[in-house]
């Protein structure tokens, strides 16, 4: 099983990280690398919703469906891959949020087992996923402590 953690401090009120973060619908906006993000159905705090990739330089994009439970009270979110689950055999994501004195602390987990026909094992994959969280988590706390609006 493969899992990775990573967190970042950002300069704003829980509240509106929280928000601004689970505005799914904007996400294109909010991280570089979406092109589109599309809510697919919404059922309380269940929200069923579709990512798609930039194309990269070969014209080549990634698409998935993912199901995220948003729970405000606790501050905390939980997510799986839906479809299509390559490269992965399962894969839960957990985004935990903490407030602090002038800061939100936003924490990142990521517990997935990669897929047997998938090239790159468990650790190939925790580090690409280490090494492309840092950069979505630097665009998003970047844009939030610009005044990011929905």
């Amino acid at each position: 099983m493969g899992h990775t953690e990573n967190q970042i401090l950002i300069r704003a009120d829980i509240n509106v990280v929280f928000d601004i973060t689970n505005a799914i619908e904007h996400w294109h906006e909010l991280f570089s690398e979406y092109k589109t993000s599309t809510v697919i159905k919404r059922d309380g705090n269940r929200v069923v919703f579709k990512l798609e990739t930039h194309p990269d330089e070969t014209g080549h994009f990634h698409s998935w469906i993912s199901e995220r439970i948003i729970d405000k009270k606790h501050f905390r979110c939980t997510a799986v891959r839906l479809e299509p689950r390559f490269p992965f055999e399962s894969m839960h994501i957990t985004w935990e949020y903490e407030k602090r004195e002038t800061t939100t602390l936003l924490t990142w987990i990521q517990d997935f087992k990669v897929d047997r026909t998938c090239p790159w094992d468990d650790k190939k994959m925790e580090d690409y996923i280490n090494h492309n969280s840092k950069i979505q988590m630097e665009v998003i706390r970047d844009k939030i402590e610009r005044g990011f609006k929905l």
